[in-house]
């Protein structure tokens, strides 16, 4: 009975799914304690997944993101969305973004490879050549909060403003029964961002300069909030290249989670590339206070960064130092060394990490190592060893993917493409 369930699941899957006149993808998957049928369908710029499991006890669970997703054009965007550039500035400053080249039509918002099952925020934007419209609703994605936003600008000026406030579903279990700094957190009813700022590309005698800053500031009407600036400058030659960085504040609510998110209340970075035919070198210092100390200077929390790397051609090997002064008078040092290569049908990549204590001995730890080949993949993580072998089988608008793991687990994907 449990196998014509299962049967009948796969059927309807198929069925629901045939349709498609770009591509359609089957998978079917049997893992350690359960078998999996997925189905990912990709039609002229809507795409939807469907998931059917069953577990070691034989019973079928259904998973699906709670709406599609559809792209048309770059133009309408609608279901899930995931922020990058101005909107990710406005919404969490510390963003790792590039926003020298200013505001790019269509690039707030990041083009989705994976759906997910969950996703954190859903609606819809309408982009132009100078102006991103954004409305998130809760009616696509129980778990979205209502929020609209407007970001314009051209490349060298851009500014934005986002309403939101959080959904009584979203926020029913999230409240947390510990003391907690309200002003960093996401649970809010009415919250306010804003972002203003200018960037700039230029040539002097062959150095390339790029440049950004802005104002960010997010507020709720009972949690309150703060304000940050932040400037990226970098110039770059043939054979030389300076970088630096600088952050001032960093509170106030946040909207992609509704945890408390602590971010640097003041951040300086300076860096240097070295460049000479293959061969480079990276180095960068960055140095991040957080808060008011405690129990006097002795107890602020402070981060202090070197990261060096040295790369030639396709091979790269990174030495990250770290030292954390903790609250406590605590002093926590750190070495993550990395090494990535990647030839004309392999990639490798290797860290671990170093830690020393004053009153221990220095151990390694967190190793890690993973090589991608043609046909098969390893991996190596919390002394855990993962190896894959895939045979791939193309046919004509078809392509057949099967892969066997070290416990002798299938794995199985078909691929239409018209």
């Amino acid at each position: 009975m449990k196998r014509k369930i299962l049967i009948s699941a796969f059927i309807f899957i198929i069925i629901g799914t045939i349709w498609a006149d770009d591509e359609l993808q089957i998978s079917y998957g049997m893992l350690r304690n359960s078998r999996f049928i997925e189905a990912l369908v990709n039609n002229s710029g809507i795409s939807y997944k469907l998931v059917v499991r069953q577990d070691r006890d034989g019973n079928l669970s259904m998973e699906s993101p709670p709406f599609l997703v559809a792209d048309f054009n770059g133009f309408l965007r609608m279901g899930e969305l995931k922020d990058d550039r101005i909107l990710s500035a406005m919404l969490v400053p510390y963003s790792d973004v590039d926003l020298s080249s200013g505001f790019e039509k269509g690039k707030n918002l990041k083009k989705l490879e994976k759906l997910s099952i969950n996703p954190s925020l859903s609606g819809f934007a309408l982009s132009f050549d100078n102006l991103d419209l954004i409305s998130l609703n809760p009616v696509m994605n129980p778990q979205s909060p209502y929020g609209f936003a407007a970001i314009l600008g051209n490349s060298n000026a851009f500014a934005g403003f986002m309403y939101a406030c959080r959904n009584e579903i979203s926020m029913r279990d999230k409240v947390s029964a510990f003391q907690v700094d309200w002003r960093r957190t996401g649970i809010g009813r009415n919250m306010v961002f804003w972002i203003i700022g200018g960037s700039d590309k230029s040539d002097f005698h062959g150095l390339e300069i790029e440049s950004s800053a802005f104002v960010q500031s997010s507020w709720d009407r009972m949690l309150g909030g703060g304000t940050t600036t932040m400037w990226k400058l970098s110039a770059e030659g043939t054979k030389l290249g300076l970088n630096a960085s600088r952050g001032l504040g960093g509170i106030g609510p946040g909207l992609k989670t509704m945890k408390e998110t602590v971010n640097p209340a003041e951040e300086l970075g300076i860096g240097a590339v070295l460049k000479d035919h293959k061969y480079q070198m990276e180095i960068r210092y960055v140095s991040s206070t957080y808060g008011k100390p405690i129990y006097g200077g002795r107890s602020q929390i402070r981060t202090i960064e070197l990261k060096t790397a040295l790369k030639y051609g396709k091979l790269k090997v990174e030495a990250n130092h770290k030292t954390s002064f903790e609250r406590d008078f605590a002093k926590v040092q750190t070495t993550e060394y990395k090494l990535s290569a990647d030839a004309a049908d392999a990639k490798i990549e290797m860290h671990v990490t170093l830690s020393r204590n004053a009153s221990q001995k220095s151990v390694f730890g967190n190793f890690f190592l993973e090589m991608e080949f043609e046909n098969g993949k390893a991996k190596m993580k919390d002394g855990k060893t993962q190896m894959e072998l895939t045979l791939e089988r193309k046919l004509d608008n078809c392509t057949l993917k099967i892969g066997f793991d070290q416990d002798r687990m299938v794995k199985a994907s078909l691929s239409f493409k018209n």
